[in-house]
């Protein structure tokens, strides 16, 4: 059986642009065929800007060093390759890099070590030639600072023979310097060394975040069909019990059916915390403030055998997030402490306002250096090894017995924080507890306090027009059957596209939108830029099973928009159209 991967053009192109080297595909003609990410980093380009033009094009000489050999250089050796049909490795290479005109412009002195190697089709014509690059600018810079001071060796020594009266001083003197260039050349080693070390740390933290983020895209996708299959389960099932008698013994059995689909719910609600595909209500917070609001709880939670303390600094910053998420993930956090500490132990809460570095955001992945506020919660359980530390953010991942638990907590805290704009990062040893330390952005706002809404008695009823565009039949079975019961006139649409026309026809008479946001052909936010063309004002409600993140970022809903997350119950979708319908 065949090893080789039967991978698509799609896959291939994926995986060449995640590559970790720094490479660019070149046709015959000299042209930009492909590029990876790691080169568009190196070179401060932007993919869809260079591809297809000419290498020298994209890439001159600076016009400010008449010096310059880097175009000549480059091209000669490409000739080269297209003469012999052999690869070429250059020389390392001075060839300054055009900065971007957002970071100042002008070109940036830059050195670097080429190889240059020839691709054939399968009738042994040259198809490619692949130039790969590394930055080796700090290597080169290191080492003219160390002929510097083997030139300044040579001067001393020089010195000392020409100016024998002085022998003695002149000695001690270059004895000095050479105690500096030995702590120079120990101090560059210890450099090189370091920078391989973070090198390595930052490329297998690429990795991690790299196959967290698929596993989190197949997530999120799994989550939306269900969440759409477990509004219709929860919906009919309130429809259900609505007709049954009290002491009927069919109660019973949709009471069942009820409660294992919001366990099916709260798995999904997990998946799209992990996939950061939920949606988020984020206010100004006051960490201090939530933490000590669930301290009561907490401590019922964790037993008595397990001591929990809290130091929470005083003046503590505020951060915007969403106070539910962030309970869950303190909550997750401690129940984790608890559960590594059967025999009894000690739970500590910390808060503090820390300004993380530029040297502290270049050893962690996806960091940004600034004012934080950080979240620490750690434990003198029985700790972490490396191996388990490398995994204790995958889902489905568990230390715990079969049937104990779902693998799914520390991922859902892992995406609440990074949905919120924060990092989490854990140290461990084993026999010496854990500590889990989270960074929010800080902000200078004023905490506002959160009050939880009373929950209404029976479902809040209308009797507006509600045009509903949804494709899943199921869900736009359960939603026009629960409106129509609430009072209200119910206009359907199982396609974006039959949206249009309803509103042409009935626009005067609508009173809102609520529209699926994921459907065939036209999208939610499509469908009501054009809806709101004609009829201008007209309130919306977007409803899916998950959101994606890059929707907001596209400015396709908007940060004012109204959501609803499936699945959808029957109260919670009649408060929020009564809550939309009743707003100014």
């Amino acid at each position: 059986m065949s090893s080789r991967l039967n991978l698509t053009l799609a896959e291939f192109e994926a995986l060449f642009e995640a590559a970790p080297g720094s490479y660019l595909v070149l046709r015959p003609d000299l042209t930009i065929a492909a590029v990876s990410d790691a080169y568009l980093r190196a070179t401060m380009t932007v993919r869809e800007s260079i591809l297809g033009r000419g290498l020298f094009e994209v890439f001159p000489d600076n016009p400010d060093d008449p010096a310059a050999t880097g175009t000549r250089n480059l091209r000669d050796s490409l000739e080269r390759v297209l003469r012999t049909r052999a690869p070429d490795t250059m020389a390392v290479q001075k060839y300054d890099i055009r900065r971007p005109e957002s970071e100042g412009g002008g070109f940036e002195e830059r050195h670097w070590s080429p190889v240059n190697t020839p691709v054939f089709t399968d009738d042994g014509a040259l198809a490619f030639i692949i130039h790969r690059v590394e930055d080796v600018t700090e290597f080169v810079r290191l080492q003219k600072q160390r002929l510097e001071q083997s030139k300044l060796t040579e001067e001393l020594k020089a010195r000392a023979d020409s100016m024998q009266a002085e022998v003695y001083l002149r000695a001690q003197e270059l004895q000095e310097a050479n105690r500096r260039l030995r702590e120079a050349r120990d101090d560059l080693e210890a450099r090189v060394q370091e920078r391989t070390a973070e090198a390595a740390k930052l490329q297998q933290q690429l990795f991690q975040a790299q196959k967290i983020e698929s596993v989190g895209r197949l997530a999120g996708g799994i989550a939306h069909d269900f969440n759409n299959i477990l509004t219709a389960i929860t919906g009919f099932s309130e429809f259900l019990m609505a007709g049954i008698p009290v002491g009927d013994l069919r109660r019973g059995d949709v009471q069942e059916i009820a409660a294992a689909a919001e366990r099916a719910a709260a798995l999904t609600r997990q998946l799209l915390a992990f996939s950061r595909r939920q949606v988020l209500e984020p206010k100004v917070l006051d960490v201090n403030a939530v933490v000590a609001t669930l301290e009561p709880m907490l401590r019922r939670l964790i037993g008595e055998h397990i001591e929990l303390k809290s130091n929470l600094a005083a003046g503590l910053g505020t951060v915007k997030a969403d106070p539910g998420q962030i309970e869950q993930v303190i909550m997750n956090l401690v129940v984790n402490s608890r559960d590594a500490m059967p025999l009894g132990g000690k739970i500590s809460i910390e808060t503090a306002d820390v300004q993380l570095t530029e040297d502290y955001a270049r050893l962690h992945m996806d960091t940004r250096p600034g004012p934080c506020v950080m979240l620490s919660i750690s434990d003198t359980g029985c700790g972490m090894d490396a191996a388990t530390q490398a995994r204790i953010f995958e889902p489905f991942f568990t230390t715990k017995e079969l049937g104990k638990g779902t693998g799914l907590g520390l991922a859902m805290v892992y995406g609440i924080v990074k949905q919120s704009g924060g990092n989490i990062y854990v140290y461990s040893e084993p026999g010496h507890g854990t500590s889990f330390k989270i960074y929010l952005p800080r902000i200078e706002s004023a905490a506002t306090p959160v009050f939880a809404a009373p929950a209404a008695d029976r479902p809040a009823r209308g009797s507006e027009t509600i045009l509903l565009v949804e494709d899943d039949d199921s869900v736009r079975k359960f939603v026009r059957r629960a409106l129509s019961g609430c009072g209200y006139r119910v206009l359907e649409a199982s396609r974006a596209e039959e949206a249009i026309p309803a509103v042409e026809r009935h626009g005067k008479d609508i009173d809102l939108v609520l529209t699926d946001v994921v459907m065939p052909g036209l999208r939610g936010p499509e469908v009501v830029r054009r809806l709101k063309a004609l009829r201008p004002g007209i309130r919306v409600i977007f409803m899916s099973g998950y959101t994606d993140q890059d929707m907001f970022e596209r400015d396709m809903l908007g940060p004012q928009a109204i959501y609803l997350q499936k699945p959808l119950t029957l109260r919670t979708l009649s408060e929020k159209v009564r809550e939309v319908l009743d707003a100014n």
